[in-house]
């Protein structure tokens, strides 16, 4: 399976979990997509301790990007936290942007 290599893209969503981004990082490396998209939202600033642990999460993207071999990799990272319904809006409007994937019509 080593030459296999998944042809679909695949969005990663982050947030304050590194041990958790850590596990499923390491099943997209083992899946090696062609493209790969992450998006994370922000901390949230009266939350003592979810700037650092925001920060963990992302930092595992950093050091993965140079294992996984990718043809692309796309980052969309909020400095702060959003709305969720702007959050989603505007990251996949993003992913829509970046990507020449487009879903077929039925």
């Amino acid at each position: 399976m080593d030459s296999y290599k998944l042809k679909s893209p695949i969005v990663l969503i982050i947030f304050k979990r590194p041990d958790t981004t850590e596990r499923v990082f390491e099943a997209i490396r083992q899946a090696r997509p062609t493209k790969l998209f992450v998006i994370a939202d922000g901390p949230r600033a009266d939350r003592p301790g979810e700037a650092e642990k925001c920060a963990a999460a992302r930092a595992v993207i950093d050091r993965g990007h140079f294992i996984l071999d990718l043809g692309e990799e796309f980052r969309w990272f909020q400095p702060s936290k959003t709305k969720i319904a702007d959050a989603w809006n505007g990251a996949f409007s993003w992913i829509h942007k970046m990507s020449k994937f487009r879903m077929k019509q039925p």
